[in-house]
C-alpha cells in the first residue's frame, strides 16, 4: 500500500499574543504566558477513569488479546501538563495544580501497564528539557508536527521492543518536507468569536511519508499489521502515522476520525471488514487526557468514559457468530416494536451478546429491550453517531448487572423505518 501522509510543523517567526477577554473566560479560556491559550479542560488537577467503566474496559483488552492483537496506548498529556509554567490563571479562575495533574497522568499510565497494555509515556516526551519546538501550538489545542514526530518515535520504540515486531512485514519508508500550509483551529475560531479579535492562522511545514521503493504492479498487497485509531491528533496533517511508519519500517493504516473524540474510529474499525478479515498485530489507540474526561453529549461519538459504549465495542471484537448462533431470526419491512427472541437456553451477560444487521440502517436511534426472568428489564440504545460507520451492524452485550437469564428480547425501530432485520444471539468466546 502506498502511504501518502501529510503533516505540518509550526513555522519560525514572531506571533502576536492573544489576550483572554471576559467573554472568552466565560467560555472556558485561560490566559497563558507568551500569548498561549489554555482551556479549563487543559488545566484539571485530576484526570480519573470511572470505576463503573474499568471492568468493561478490561474485558475489551481481553477480547483484543484473544484475537492476537497487542494494544498500544500513547497517552497524550494535557496542555497544562506539557507546559506547566505557561498557564496564568486569573483571580477568578480556578488555580492549576500542575504537580497533582502530573500525578494523575502517571496514575493512568501505571494502571495501563498493570493490565499488560503497552502504554507510551508521552509526558516525558512533551517535557523533555532538550525540546526546541513546543509540544503544543500556541493557539491550537493540537500538538505540533515536532510533537507528533517525537511521540511517534516514542511509540515505535515501545513496539520495536516487543517480540511480535520481528514478525511484521518490513519495508523502509522516508519522510520529506513538501511545503507550507496554514489553518485557524476550531479553538482559535471560538476565541475570535468571543473576543472580536483575530488570532492568526498557524503556519505549518507539510511532510509526506512514502515507501522508499514503490510497490510493483504484481506485488501481493500485505494487510496493514499496525493500525492507528484515535482523534484529530492523528490527522494526516500531523503525520504521526507517517513518522511511525518510518520508525518501524512497516506500513501503518491510519483510520483516526477527526471530531470523533477517542472512540469513534475504534468503534468504526472494529465493525469493519478490514478488522474482521485481518486483525492487526498492533492496534495503536491514542488517548488524549482531556478527551478521557470529556463527558459532554455529542452527536459525533460516545464519551470514552461511557460504560455503555463497551457493551458495543466488546462484541464488535468478537464479530458475528454466524452458524454458531444460539438463536436466529429474520424480519422483513420492520418498523416500530419488533419481537426477536425468547431463547430456550439460559443466557445472561456478559457471556452472550446480540448481533444484528439492519438493511437499510434507520436514520434514528435503535432501542433494544431485554426482559429477564424475575421481571428485571434492560434497555439499551444504539445512538446514530455521525462519526461512527456501523455498516448496518449492531452488536450489544447482554447486561452484566443482571444475574437472571434472558426471558425475551425485542427491538424498537423508528416508526418510519422499513428495514430488514437479521438478528442472532451469540455466545462470547472463552478468553485464554
Amino acid at each position: 500500500m502506498t502511504l501518502l501522509l501529510v503533516a505540518e510543523a509550526v513555522s519560525a517567526g514572531p506571533q502576536p499574543e492573544a489576550r483572554v477577554c471576559e467573554a472568552a473566560r466565560d467560555k472556558g479560556f485561560v490566559q497563558g504566558r507568551g500569548g498561549f491559550l489554555f482551556r479549563t479542560l487543559d488545566l484539571r488537577d485530576e484526570y480519573t477513569l470511572r470505576v463503573d467503566m474499568l471492568g468493561r474496559l478490561l474485558r475489551l483488552l481481553d477480547a483484543l488479546e484473544g484475537q492476537g492483537v497487542t494494544l498500544v496506548v500513547p497517552v497524550v498529556p494535557s496542555r497544562g501538563m506539557a507546559m506547566p509554567d505557561l498557564p496564568q490563571p486569573g483571580p477568578h479562575d480556578r488555580p492549576f495544580d500542575a504537580e497533582a495533574s502530573v500525578r494523575s497522568y502517571e496514575g493512568v499510565v501505571a494502571w495501563l501497564e498493570a493490565q499488560g497494555v503497552l502504554a507510551v509515556d508521552l509526558l516525558a516526551v512533551a517535557t523533555d528539557p532538550q525540546r526546541e519546538v513546543p509540544y503544543y501550538h500556541r493557539y491550537d489545542h493540537h500538538w505540533t508536527a515536532d510533537g507528533a514526530r517525537d511521540s511517534a518515535l516514542a511509540t515505535a520504540a515501545v513496539i520495536r521492543a516487543r517480540p511480535e515486531y520481528d514478525a511484521l512485514h518490513h519495508e523502509p519508508f522516508v519522510t520529506r518536507r513538501v511545503g507550507v500550509d496554514e489553518e485557524v483551529s476550531s479553538v482559535a475560531r471560538l476565541f475570535n468569536d468571543a473576543c472580536g479579535e483575530v488570532v492568526p492562522a498557524v503556519h505549518f511545514e507539510r511532510y509526506q511519508t512514502e515507501p522508499v521503493e514503490p510497490p510493483g504492479l504484481l506485488d501481493e498487497p500485505v494487510p496493514p499489521e499496525v493500525v492507528v485509531v484515535g482523534s484529530s491528533f492523528m490527522r494526516t496533517r500531523f503525520n504521526y502515522s507517517g513518522f511511525l511508519s518510518e520508525a518501524l519500517d512497516a506500513d501503518v493504516l491510519n483510520v483516526a476520525t477527526p471530531g470523533g473524540r477517542a472512540t469513534a474510529s475504534l468503534h468504526s474499525y472494529l465493525l469493519s471488514d478490514d478488522y474482521r478479515d485481518a486483525p492487526p498485530a498492533f492496534l495503536v489507540w491514542e488517548w488524549v487526557m482531556t478527551l478521557l474526561v470529556d463527558l459532554r453529549e455529542q452527536e459525533g461519538s460516545a464519551s470514552f468514559q461511557d460504560p455503555a459504549l463497551y457493551r458495543e465495542l466488546i462484541p464488535a471484537v468478537y464479530g458475528d457468530c454466524g452458524p454458531d448462533a444460539v438463536a436466529e431470526v429474520e424480519r422483513d419491512h420492520a418498523s416500530g416494536r419488533v419481537a426477536l427472541f425468547s431463547p430456550d437456553v439460559p443466557l445472561q451477560g456478559p457471556e452472550a451478546y446480540l448481533s444484528m444487521t439492519l438493511e437499510p440502517e434507520p436514520s434514528g436511534p435503535v432501542r433494544v429491550v431485554a426482559l429477564h426472568e424475575g421481571g428485571e428489564r434492560d434497555a439499551f440504545t444504539f445512538h446514530p453517531y455521525t462519526r461512527v460507520d456501523r455498516q448496518g451492524r449492531y452488536l450489544m452485550e447482554l447486561s452484566d448487572t443482571i444475574d437472571s437469564p434472558l426471558d425475551r428480547l425485542h427491538v424498537v425501530l423508528p416508526e418510519d423505518a422499513d428495514t430488514q432485520i437479521t438478528a442472532r444471539l451469540c455466545l462470547a468466546p472463552e478468553m485464554p
